[in-house]
């Protein structure tokens, strides 16, 4: 099983990109968003346009995929064991600006390359609320990094949707959201063994699978 399917409690919702639509405002053609995992949808709307807002808990995980279209970076075969995977919390804005932090960082994550080396999960818990940075909503910058010079690959690189972090599931707006029309939403049932489930198959799985944890 896909470690996308095999979400906690926290994470019920999965929204999977159409094939014309796979990569949402990335700026490179060579690495797209093709799940994003979260605890509900709500629709809202930016310059008059409507979009999707991600809503997760505080703390708490969930999975988002990345995949490469094209089969050499930088002259060398895919391989994300090679090219490790960072990302960066942002916020939600015109200029999309880093979230900065004194101490704690504002977000961890580690990512499970596949066999094949061309597809990460990344797992992401984000430490700051939407609530205490003056309501601002994130999004999450996913770049491949180059292994010599410890960089990122402006070229390989995407962005996530908006996401909106609250501290409590409770605080979820009850009424099942509308996003999109004819776009996929898939509701994971079963969801309260399914964390136990993906903890206890993760061992053996990742035990050959290089995890990369954040720079």
């Amino acid at each position: 099983m896909d470690l996308i399917d095999q979400l906690s409690p926290s994470c019920i919702f999965t929204f999977d990109f159409p094939e014309n639509d796979k990569q949402v405002a990335s700026p490179s053609p060579q690495l797209f968003i093709t799940r994003q995992s979260s605890l509900a949808i709500e629709p809202f709307s930016k310059n008059g346009i409507q979009k999707r807002l991600h809503v997760v808990v505080k703390n708490q995980p969930f999975l988002i995929q990345l995949t490469a279209t094209s089969n050499v970076i930088e002259g060398h075969p895919v391989d994300f064991n090679r090219f490790p995977v960072e990302a960066k919390l942002l916020y939600d804005c015109d200029d999309m600006k880093e979230v900065g932090f004194v101490k704690s960082k504002p977000m961890e994550y580690k990512c499970n390359v596949n066999e094949k080396g061309d597809q990460v999960t990344v797992e992401l818990r984000v430490k700051v609320l939407t609530s205490q940075l003056e309501d601002s909503h994130f999004r999450i910058k996913f770049a491949a990094i180059n292994p010599t010079t410890k960089t990122a690959i402006e070229s390989i690189s995407a962005i996530s949707e908006s996401i909106k972090v609250v501290s409590k599931p409770e605080q979820v707006k009850k009424k099942k959201p509308l996003p999109d029309l004819n776009q996929p939403i898939r509701r994971e049932t079963s969801t309260m063994c399914l964390w136990t489930h993906w903890q206890e198959s993760r061992a053996p799985a990742c035990s050959n699978k290089k995890l990369c944890s954040e720079l």
